[in-house]
């Protein structure tokens, strides 16, 4: 039986202006959607919203493909979007279409069959989350692919009109508090958004 804790507080990057730069940083998309920790116990499923609450029942695809994943047990942590027509994160969509839209773009590995991997390096965990992952060979869970050059991505993510960036340093160990280890940057369009309605959107 596992001795992790049901839910485990997510790492929470700090806002900055504009990303670090250097070999010791990797730097990823910030999709525009709900975060989300999956976790996997046998058989049974949970999907936990930031704060801890039980959303399992509201995405049902997503925990079917949890349930698929070649493990025991494992937490991940990631990002509930809605794919748009493009396959882009759609903020609208993810408010008001139904769950045939939705994917998670995982990130952090957290555990993986009873073993903490918030110990390891992010390098580390990055490899076997997307070994994992990958079995299933289903778009309702994505890797979020990492980048070393953060101005290029910043050009794509504001091309394709995203939320941002987030940065890790390359040899960090997750901790679940906000830390200068993780930073986020976001479009200034993105800070004053307010809830979603069919006018912001289109």
């Amino acid at each position: 039986m596992s001795r992790f804790p049901t839910f485990i507080r997510p790492a929470q990057p700090v806002l900055g202006s504009r990303p670090p730069r250097g070999a010791q940083w990797l730097h990823e998309v910030k999709c525009d959607g709900w975060r989300v920790q999956l976790h996997k116990r046998d058989d049974a499923i949970t999907i936990f919203t930031k704060n801890g609450h039980d959303y399992t029942r509201r995405f049902p695809s997503i925990a079917c493909v949890v349930a698929a994943l070649p493990a025991r047990s494992c937490i991940i942590d990631g990002d509930l979007t809605a794919c748009g027509d493009h396959g882009a994160p759609d903020f609208y969509a993810l408010h008001f279409c139904g769950s045939q839209m939705l994917c998670a773009w995982t990130f952090d590995l957290l555990e993986l069959n009873g073993r903490d991997a918030r110990e390891l390096l992010l390098i580390e965990h990055k490899v076997r989350l997307e070994r994992l992952i990958s079995k299933p060979d289903d778009d309702r869970l994505r890797f979020s692919e990492c980048f070393d050059d953060p101005d290029k991505l910043l050009d794509a993510a504001n091309l394709l009109r995203l939320e941002g960036i987030a940065t890790k340093r390359r040899t960090e160990a997750y901790r679940s508090v906000n830390a200068s280890q993780r930073i986020k940057v976001k479009f200034p369009a993105c800070r004053t958004r307010n809830r979603p309605s069919r006018a912001r959107v289109h």
